[in-house]
């Protein structure tokens, strides 16, 4: 970056870089200049970002929207106007990041400042925010809107990664496969579950260094100015990794929805059309005709599916008036994938029958069963024989302990 760069730089940040590396992020959330709580009512309603911030009000604002939406629920009338505003302040920052060409292809992450660095990250918000944009549920074009948002989030996020790429912040070669996601294509599962595990490490460490950084603001960074240089720029740093993390993350999230969705409207432009086909071609399923048969496989005309053979009331009526029984012969062996289904093996009254024979079994084996009880009950023999038994095994309770005997110890 030229000089002439850097001093275009610092002309928005007078009076406020000297100390934006000591101070904690989330306390920079807060700086916004007062010339804008004036307008805040109008841009809140009117979507409307005033047009002389700098870019450090910009990324403060884009930090500030971005913290709000994580505890606004979607149904939330402030979620889509603070969305918006989150938008436009990136879209802002982004275009003065771009004029003043804070970065460029030749550099390296360690050639820049800790307060430009933090300026990359403002590429991750824009695309989490186009993430979070939603049509409303009765809209009849919500999937077509969303497929939008999505092919849009998915550029955004590659976007982000190049640039840290150029910079060195990571291996191009480790964002290879997140880069290079294809339609219908899903990453090996020891790739996601490597991906979450980084992502959590590295949300573990940024939490760390937020609570270092919290507390040198507080106690004024008495450690020294060279000491809170080198934690704020790692807490920096960090900040960026997680990012890239998250990027890959939603890359993977975000292109199973797109091509989900997909698919979705593919099948339901198939339905659709399907009914101007069928009254083309004369195939059941037409405007009028009878119900479709597309899934069947075709049938073979010289073997007709067997007639089924319907038992009605007027049958039954008739039997039992006359007497007659249903012929077994009528019926024919079908398999149709459950096992053969042919004629009954029995009729009603032989059911019956069954029933009630093995019911006496069941209650003479049950009779037999108590009077042998009451005559073990009755015979002194068979009573002391049980007594002296039980008494036995008291007495080898008492005397041998559980596990004796146990060589092995298995229990």
């Amino acid at each position: 970056m030229s000089t002439s760069d850097s001093v275009a730089l610092n002309t928005g940040d007078v009076g406020e870089e000297a100390g934006a590396e000591n101070q904690v992020l989330a306390q920079e959330t807060d700086t916004i200049d007062d010339r804008t709580c004036a307008e805040k009512k109008d841009e809140e309603t009117s979507y409307q970002v005033p047009s002389n911030l700098n870019l450090t009000e910009h990324y403060n604002a884009v930090m500030s929207h971005h913290a709000k939406l994580q505890s606004l629920a979607g149904k939330d009338p402030k979620f889509k106007e603070t969305l918006e505003l989150g938008i436009k302040h990136c879209d802002d920052a982004i275009r003065m990041v771009d004029e003043l060409r804070v970065f460029s292809d030749n550099e390296h992450f360690s050639e820049h400042s800790t307060t430009s660095l933090r300026y990359l990250t403002v590429f991750g918000y824009r695309a989490d925010f186009e993430a979070m944009k939603y049509p409303e549920v009765d809209d009849p074009d919500r999937d077509e809107k969303r497929l939008g948002h999505l092919s849009s989030t998915l550029t955004l996020f590659k976007d982000f990664l190049e640039r840290c790429a150029t910079l060195g912040l990571c291996s191009r070669k480790k964002l290879q496969p997140y880069l290079e996601l294809r339609p219908n294509t899903r990453p090996s599962r020891d790739v996601k579950v490597e991906q979450m595990k980084e992502q959590m490490r590295l949300e573990a460490a940024l939490r760390t260094l937020d609570e270092q950084v919290r507390a040198m603001s507080l106690r004024g960074n008495t450690a020294g100015a060279d000491d809170g240089d080198d934690v704020t720029r790692e807490h920096t740093i960090k900040r960026l990794e997680v990012w890239v993390s998250k990027a890959c993350g939603q890359l993977m999230t975000l292109t199973a929805e797109r091509d989900m969705l997909a698919m979705m409207r593919g099948a339901h432009r198939d339905t659709a059309a399907r009914p101007v086909a069928d009254a083309r071609s004369g195939i059941r399923g037409a405007p009028g005709g009878e119900q479709s048969d597309r899934r069947r496989p075709p049938r073979d005309p010289s073997n007709p599916p067997p007639k089924p053979f319907v038992i009605t009331k007027d049958m039954v009526k008739e039997m039992q008036r006359t007497g007659q029984n249903i012929n077994r012969a009528d019926f024919t062996l079908i398999n149709r994938g459950y096992g053969p289904i042919g004629a009954p093996t029995m009729s009603l009254e032989e059911y019956a029958d069954k029933e009630i024979a093995e019911a006496m079994q069941r209650s003479a084996a049950q009779a037999q069963n108590d009077a042998k009880q009451d005559s073990d009950s009755d015979n002194d023999d068979v009573a002391d024989a049980a007594t002296y038994r039980a008494r036995a095994m008291d007495e080898e309770m008492d005397n041998i302990r559980r596990g004796d005997g146990n060589r092995y110890n298995m229990g």
